[in-house]
């Protein structure tokens, strides 16, 4: 969080002689969509000075609106430490009360492991681990499905709660024992959960989803599109454009409508300059150190 507070420069602060290269940029990214009602819109990825986010009040209202925020931006131009500064500085706040999970796909899953697989498993294992949420814990699965145990208490075995209180727990732990067989099914319920009953914003960040062969990038969208619709998460989704331009025409995400943030490189000079001051402060003993 310190390095990125003190050496993250904003996207696209160019500077006066690289105007050119940051025009040929946007008309690259442009070029790549055909201007017709199914193409995504292009965004930059901040439009004003004051917005609280580094990001547009108009993304942020479609990241509301159910739909993953697809970050575009080539080799090395800081997708990633967008997030990161995004996360850890600049909406450090609001994710005080949020779950934050990011799925990195270009150093996990590697080994032939089925992409939604793997998604399932890691969001389960970040839950366990970062957040102390347990999926298949009694207290907590009773309050996901708090529902339909009042519909199962009002059913034909409800009249067991009094006379055979043993078998009216029996039966109601076979019913969860169903519910909770299916894992996307119940994932997707807690998350719901989670965002509902505990008043809690679910953040999931796929990174590096272009480092992946096309279908897996396919099967990554579709996933990313799901965990904003129907799950109720706030999805980013970073990749190159190259990498979008193939996918988009491929058919398989054709279909939904993104909102597309590109970012542009910083000055250079401001990133030499402010990196250079942290590793002096570091060595000259102004900056805190764990160890």
């Amino acid at each position: 969080k310190r390095f990125l507070e003190e050496c993250y420069c904003e996207s696209g602060a160019l500077a006066r002689d690289a105007l050119l290269g940051k025009n040929i940029l946007a008309a690259r990214y442009a070029a790549m969509f055909p201007p017709t009602e199914q193409s995504p819109s292009l965004k930059g990825v901040k439009r004003d000075a004051n917005d609280k986010y580094g990001i547009s009040q108009e993304v942020v209202a479609e990241a509301l609106g159910r739909r993953p925020i697809v970050i575009i931006g080539d080799v090395g131009v800081g997708k990633t430490s967008f997030i990161r500064n995004l996360i850890y500085v600049r909406a450090a706040e609001e994710m005080r009360n949020a779950i934050f999970l990011y799925i990195d796909l270009g150093s996990q899953a590697n080994l032939g492991q089925d992409i939604h697989d793997f998604l399932i498993d890691e969001i389960e294992r970040q839950l366990i681990e970062s957040h102390s949420v347990d999926l298949f814990e009694d207290a907590f699965v009773r309050g996901v499905y708090h529902g339909d145990l009042l519909r199962f208490e009002k059913g034909i075995y409800g009249r067991l709660k009094e006379s055979a209180p043993e078998k009216f727990l029996e039966k109601q732990i076979e019913l969860l024992a169903g519910l909770t067989g299916n894992r996307v099914q119940h994932l997707q319920k807690c998350i719901q959960h989670l965002s509902k009953g505990r008043q809690k914003q679910v953040v999931i960040s796929i990174d590096n989803a272009d480092q992946r062969e096309l279908q897996d990038q396919q099967r990554a969208f579709l996933a990313a599109q799901e965990f904003a619709g129907v799950w109720q998460a706030l999805v980013l989704v970073s990749i190159r454009p190259r990498t979008y331009f193939a996918s988009k025409n491929a058919g398989s995400i054709s279909a939904y409508p993104q909102r597309i943030l590109t970012i542009s490189p910083p000055r250079v000079d401001l990133v030499l300059e402010k990196r250079l001051k942290f590793s002096l402060d570091l060595a000259e003993g102004r900056l805190p150190l764990e160890r």
